[in-house]
C-alpha cells in the first residue's frame, strides 16, 4: 500500500509521541504503584514500632500494651481484617499470632535481625507484610514481629489506574493521528503548489516559476532553489538556442560563398587565371569554415569545470620573449610596439599550454584592434597580493554597453564587423573558459578610441 507524504509524515509523528506516551504511562503506573506500597509499608512500620514499643515476657510469651485481640476466637474462616500480626522466636518457631490467623500463618524470611517489606499471598488472596528484629531492655535479640494486611484496595486501585491507561492509550493514538494528520496536510499544502507548477513547466514555459511561500522555512528554501534551478536552465537553453543560431549562421556564409563561386564556374569556360583566383577563394572559406569548427571541436572539449588541471610554474620573462619572437612578423607589419613591464621574481602556476592559448587570443585582439604605431604592453605584477599579468593595447577600444557581451560566443564589436577582423566571435570565449578551468579571474577594462586591458588576476599559491 502507497500511503501519501500526509500519511507517512502523520504516522512517523503518531509513533514518535505514541512511544513517548507509552513510556510515560508505564512510568506513571510504576510510580503509583511504588507510592502505593511505600505508603502500606511506612503504615506497617509505624505500627509495628508500637507493638514494640512496650511489651514484656511473661512464662515465654509476649505481652503488648497496644490494644488487640490475640486470643484465639471461634471463626470459622480467615476475617481478612485491616491487620495481621505474628511473633517469631529467634529459632523460627511461631510463638504468637492474632486470632484472625486462624490455622494459617504469615511467611517468615529467615533473616534475622532485618527488617524487611514484601507480598506474599494469605489463603489465597494478597497481603503486604513487614518483618522486623524484635530487642529486650539489653539490646538482646529476642524474637521477630511479621505484620501483614490486606492489598485487596491497594490491588483494586492499581488495576483501575492500568485500566484507565490501557483505554486511554488507543484513545490517544487515534486522537495523535488525526491531529498529526491535519498539521501535516497544512504543512505540505506548499509543496502540492510546488508539484502544480512543475507539472505545467515544459522547454517552451521554462520562464514558469513557483510562488515563494510566506515563511521562509525549507519549503521556501525548495521552492526558491528549484527557481534558482528553471533560471539556470532557461539561461542554458538560450545559450543553447543563440549558440546553434549563432553556429548555422557562421557556417552558412562561407558554405554560401563555395556555393556561389563554384556556380559561377561552371556557368561557362574560364581562364586558367580565373580558375586560381575562384578556387583561392574558395580554399580561404573552406578554412575559415575549418578553423571555426575547430574552435568549436575545442570549446565542447573544454567545456566541462571537473577535467583535471595540472598546474606548472611558469617563467613570464620567457613567456613574453616568446610570444615576441613569433609574433615579430605581424607586430611589424603594422609598425606595432610590443613593450613588457614585469616585476622581478614573480612565477605564475598555471597550465602551460591553456596559459599560452590564452595569451596568444589576447595578443591577436590587441594585435587587430591597433591602429599602425600603437603600443602593446605586457605587465606582470603584484595585485591584492596575487600575481596579475594585464595585456594593454592602445586600439580603438570597446563601447562601455558592449564590454558584457565580449566573452559570449560569436560576439563581435562593431568595429570587427567594419573592417578590424575577420575574426568569428570565439576567441574571448575560450579565453575565459581557459580561465575559468584554471580559478584565473578574468577582468577588462576599456576606454573608446584610447584601448584596452585585460587582466589574469592568478590564484594565491
Amino acid at each position: 500500500m502507497n500511503l501519501t507524504l500526509r500519511n507517512r509524515i502523520a504516522a512517523f509523528n503518531s509513533l514518535a509521541t505514541a512511544i513517548l506516551i507509552l513510556i510515560l504511562f508505564v512510568a506513571i503506573y510504576f510510580v503509583v504503584n511504588n507510592t502505593v506500597y511505600e505508603k502500606m509499608d511506612n503504615e506497617l512500620r509505624e505500627e509495628s514500632y508500637e507493638f514494640i514499643s512496650e511489651y514484656k515476657i511473661v512464662d515465654g510469651k509476649f505481652i503488648f500494651s497496644h490494644p488487640f485481640s490475640w486470643a484465639a476466637g471461634g471463626h470459622g474462616n480467615v476475617e481478612v481484617s485491616p491487620i495481621f500480626v505474628q511473633v517469631m522466636s529467634p529459632g523460627g518457631s511461631i510463638i504468637q499470632k492474632t486470632s484472625n490467623l486462624l490455622q494459617d500463618s504469615l511467611i517468615f524470611q529467615n533473616i534475622p535481625k532485618v527488617e524487611i517489606s514484601f507480598s506474599s499471598i494469605l489463603n489465597g488472596k494478597p497481603i503486604r507484610q513487614y518483618q522486623a528484629p524484635m530487642t529486650d531492655m539489653d539490646k538482646k535479640f529476642v524474637g521477630t514481629i511479621l505484620i501483614a494486611v490486606p492489598l485487596k484496595e491497594a490491588t483494586m486501585v492499581l488495576n483501575k489506574l492500568l485500566v484507565v491507561l490501557v483505554v486511554a492509550y488507543p484513545i490517544f493514538l487515534i486522537a495523535l493521528f488525526t491531529i498529526s494528520r491535519s498539521i501535516a496536510g497544512k504543512t505540505i499544502e506548499p509543496i502540492h503548489e510546488v508539484i502544480a507548477t512543475a507539472e505545467k513547466i515544459t522547454k517552451e514555459n521554462l520562464s514558469e516559476r513557483i510562488p515563494l511561500p510566506k515563511h521562509k522555512d525549507e519549503i521556501y528554501l525548495l521552492s526558491k532553489n528549484i527557481n534558482e534551478l528553471l533560471s539556470r536552465l532557461e539561461e542554458a537553453l538560450l545559450r543553447e538556442k543563440q549558440f546553434t543560431a549563432d553556429a548555422s549562421h557562421e557556417l552558412r556564409t562561407p558554405l554560401s560563398v563555395i556555393q556561389g563561386t563554384l556556380e559561377v564556374l561552371i556557368r561557362k569556360p574560364r581562364t586558367q587565371e580565373q580558375y586560381t583566383a575562384k578556387i583561392s577563394d574558395v580554399m580561404k572559406e573552406t578554412k575559415r569554415m575549418s578553423d571555426l569548427i575547430d574552435q568549436l571541436l575545442f570549446l565542447a572539449r573544454h567545456d566541462n569545470s571537473s577535467m583535471k588541471i595540472f598546474m606548472q610554474p611558469i617563467n613570464v620573462e620567457n613567456l613574453f620573449e616568446d610570444l615576441k619572437n613569433r609574433y615579430a612578423e605581424i607586430l611589424q607589419s603594422k609598425n606595432l610596439v610590443f613593450q613588457k613591464s614585469i616585476q622581478e621574481n614573480l612565477i605564475v602556476k598555471a597550465q602551460p599550454s591553456m596559459l599560452l592559448i590564452i595569451i596568444e587570443n589576447l595578443l591577436s585582439n590587441a594585435i587587430k584592434y591597433s591602429n599602425s604605431g600603437g603600443t602593446i604592453t605586457f605587465l606582470v605584477k603584484m595585485m591584492d597580493r596575487k600575481i596579475a599579468i594585464q595585456l594593454k593595447d592602445t586600439g580603438v577600444g570597446i563601447k562601455e554597453e558592449q564590454i558584457k557581451n565580449i566573452f559570449n560566443r560569436f560576439f563581435r564589436t562593431e568595429e570587427s564587423r567594419n573592417g578590424f577582423s575577420s575574426g568569428m566571435g570565439l576567441g574571448l570565449s575560450i579565453v575565459k573558459k581557459l580561465a575559468e578551468l584554471q580559478n584565473i579571474s578574468l577582468s577588462v577594462e576599456s576606454v573608446s578610441n584610447e584601448g584596452t586591458s585585460f587582466t589574469l588576476l592568478f590564484p594565491e599559491g
